[in-house]
């Protein structure tokens, strides 16, 4: 590539490759890293959804005489016997 820069003859068309080249490199390094990034939360997914999990059994006792009671503040609930 660098010998048909310094050729002179076809330096727009090695500008075209080198320009190509390079965004397919940039293209596939964010690939790597939007997949490196999600597996790395993969963890922090599990215990949101473990977290949730948690809450619905809490709002589903609310039902049987126990009272589920949401705090805007605290942004949690709360079990009320």
């Amino acid at each position: 590539m660098f010998l048909l820069l310094l050729s002179g003859g076809s330096s727009t068309r090695a500008y075209k490759v080198a320009g190509f080249t390079l965004l397919a490199c940039a293209l596939i390094a964010g690939q790597a890293i939007t997949a490196y990034f999600l597996l790395s939360q993969r963890g922090e997914i599990r215990s949101l959804e473990e977290q949730n999990k948690n809450q619905e059994v809490m709002m589903t006792r609310g039902g049987s005489g126990e009272k589920a009671k949401f705090s805007p503040d605290k942004e949690e609930y709360t079990v009320h016997c």
